[in-house]
């Protein structure tokens, strides 16, 4: 100020500097963005204190989990576990990939499984060799009606085969309608009646039942000679299911090896996208290559109803990240008992075996366990820690306990309370008002509606004040759905705007009713407790009241990212204040007191004196958490009346242990279980 100014011009100056101000934090409190909501999305920042087992376990579990180094390492050996899989299984689209689509042949056997009639001995004729434009033609060395055995004088390479049909009219029932090629690449000079069976490899296989286009499996033919002599050309080269499957396999790797890689990029999204395509991508392939490959019934059922579930599980991963762990084991239960099923039912035989089960759905039955045993160990390691604590609560709980008739009365007037409106934090305009106020004050398209608005004229390029603006907004009506906040930083600014009536209004109702409120600690010799009603004469002990404290952001993100999945409008306790009573009887009163008082709406209640309340969630403490909105004059010209903060009721003896050593300990517990 200048010192020409007089006493009340400073004055009037500094009351109409606060008001800009206040309008100010109110018009910014309605904006989103800023660096701690970087902080909350980047995530990082809410779980790098987390035990790694219980991070797996939290709201977000992929997003969260791939920032630390256990996760990343098990990913990697899951990979690499696939990986063997993958080339000991010698899968053939690897096998065809490596060779090039073409394959070695000394020797073939021909084997017809079935023919036009079943009595019938097979005929085939001219059966040859293939690669690009070279037809290697062998010599037949013998047969015995069902196997037909082919050498060559030196070996060769092929992509494909070929056989005729018998010239003859009187073969037709001699044609196979079901046959399979084993080629050996043993010395050519061995004869193929003599080589094992575990020479032969598999190389083609046809059967009519899954290929009845082909002109070889009609069995009404009007005219016999025009199936004679017939070629029948098989093509080995790479097709496109065998792609798909490559396509398949490197997803798979990728999923298990790129996230961590993303994730240390800081791509979160894009690392939990490739660990979820492992299984939609995947699943869909799975399903395209069900519907458009001839398959027997049980294959066809195999292979679709595999990709139906992986396609699933992979949603679920990618939209309902919070369901994850707890869908892997009926994922993982699925998958096999449907691959065994099939099997079993195709092969009309009961077993179960490692190709059944699926190699790479038994490394996600050790992952699971894995992460199961370091949850619980974790878990075990939290309770051990705060021991003593829930030893002394609940010895504390059992003498409360003992007062049934006022904790009686005390659970009956928490049951009287009616909540309002969802738990949630919410904007004090709606989804209408917030886009003709940004349009008002030139916000430009920050906020995010429901229903398309044609922009209005600015009313500040109409010499219309931040003020008028803020206060013609606020009598618009109340009829569309209140947005909830998602900026961080836009409840700070709000809580900031709210401490100074929370804390008048905590002070009105300590007047009303018997309680204590807490002492400002830094204060030299003074006392924990203060009872309002005792000090009202004396400034000097008044003014030693702790106000309203202020979560600590570093915490408000934790909490964000670790238990809401970053929904930051969760957060209800950013202000709050604990009211403190020698007994039952007197809290009673204070929850009587709230109910009559008109300008707090309680929206939530948690009574941890009910009876029924399972005190380990909260490590054996114990009281009753309101969290209210207060709506007057004030907080509705500001728009912060729809901000929730959090009110405590706690008995005297309970506050008594809630020490500096005791939170230490509370701190440990919530980061071992990623809370």
């Amino acid at each position: 100020m200048q010192a020409w100014m007089t006493a009340s011009e400073r004055a009037g100056a500094g009351k109409r500097a606060s008001s800009m101000t206040d309008l100010l934090m109110g018009a910014k409190g309605m904006v989103p963005g800023g660096f701690i909501d970087h902080l909350v999305h980047s995530v990082e920042a809410g779980v790098q204190d987390a035990g790694a087992g219980s991070v797996i376990f939290s709201s977000r579990p992929i997003s969260n989990a791939i920032h630390k180094l256990a996760f990343q390492v098990m990913l990697v050996l899951n990979g690499i576990v696939l990986t063997l899989t993958f080339f000991l299984a010698q899968h053939p689209p690897l096998v065809e990939l490596m060779e090039g689509s073409q394959f070695a042949v000394s020797h073939a056997r021909v084997s017809v499984l079935e023919t036009r009639s079943p009595h019938a001995n097979a005929s085939l004729a001219h059966v040859s060799f293939l690669n690009c434009s070279s037809k290697f033609t062998p010599s037949l060395r013998a047969s015995n009606g069902s196997h037909f055995f082919f050498s060559f004088p030196r070996p060769i390479v092929a992509d494909g085969w070929e056989f005729y049909t018998s010239s003859a009219d009187t073969s037709f029932q001699q044609d196979p309608i079901s046959l399979e090629l084993h080629v050996s690449k043993d010395s050519h000079l061995l004869d193929p009646m003599d080589l094992n069976e575990s020479s032969w490899e598999l190389k083609s296989k046809f059967d009519c039942r899954l290929s009845s286009a082909t002109a070889l499996c009609e069995s009404d033919v009007a005219n016999v000679t025009m199936t004679r002599n017939v070629r029948y050309h098989f093509d080995l080269r790479m097709s496109w299911q065998y792609i798909f499957e490559l396509i398949s396999m490197g997803l798979k790797l990728f999923g298990n090896v790129g996230t961590p890689m993303l994730a240390a990029a800081g791509f979160i999204y894009l690392g939990r996208t490739a660990l979820a395509s492992a299984f939609h991508v995947v699943g869909v392939l799975d399903i395209i290559v069900a519907i458009f490959t001839p398959l027997s019934l049980f294959e066809f059922f195999q292979c679709f109803f595999g990709g139906v579930i992986q396609l699933m599980y992979g949603l679920v991963l990618q939209t309902k990240e919070g369901h994850t762990i707890k869908f892997l084991p009926v994922f993982i239960f699925a998958r096999s008992f449907t691959n065994t099923l099939m099997i079993n039912l195709r092969e009309a035989k009961f077993s179960v075996t490692s190709n059944s089960l699926r190699l790479d759905v038994m490394s996600l039955i050790f992952l699971w366990i894995t992460l199961l045993l370091s949850r619980r160990r974790l878990l075990h390691q939290s309770f051990k820690q705060i021991e003593q604590d829930i030893s002394a609560y609940d010895e504390l709980w059992r003498q409360v306990a003992r007062d049934k008739s006022n904790l009686v009365e005390l659970n009956e007037a928490v049951a009287k309370i009616r909540t309002k409106s969802p738990a949630e934090q919410q904007l004090a305009l709606t989804s209408a008002e917030m886009m003709r106020l940004r349009t008002c004050v030139g916000l430009g398209s920050i906020f995010s509606t429901q229903q398309a608005h044609r922009p209005q004229p600015c009313l500040a390029s109409k010499g219309i004040t931040l003020a008028s603006a803020l206060d013609a907004a606020k009598h618009l009506s109340l009829t569309s759905p209140h947005l909830k906040v998602t900026s961080l930083e836009q409840l700070y600014v709000q809580a900031f705007l709210l401490e100074p009536i929370f804390f008048a209004k905590i002070k009105h109702i300590s007047v009303r009713c018997r309680c204590f409120l807490l002492s400002d600690g830094s204060a030299k010799g003074c006392t924990r407790y203060i009872s309002l009603k005792e000090v009202a004469d004396e400034p000097d002990r008044a003014c030693m009241i702790r106000r309203p404290s202020i979560k600590s952001v570093t915490r408000a993100i934790q909490k964000a990212v670790r238990s809401y999945g970053g929904d930051v409008s969760r957060l209800l306790d950013i202000v709050r204040y604990a009211l403190v009573f020698e007994d039952l009887e007197e809290l009673k009163q204070a929850v009587e007191v709230i109910l009559e008082d008109p300008h707090i709406h309680i929206v939530r209640v948690k009574n941890r004196f009910d009876e029924s309340y399972p005190s380990n969630e909260s490590g054996g403490y114990r009281d009753i958490c309101l969290n209210i909105r207060i709506s007057t004059q004030y907080t509705r010209k500001f728009f912060i009346d729809r901000h929730l903060c959090e009110l405590q009721l706690v008995l005297k003896s309970f506050m008594e242990l809630r020490n500096e050593n005791g939170h230490k300990n509370y701190r440990i517990f919530r980061d071992l279980r990623c809370e």
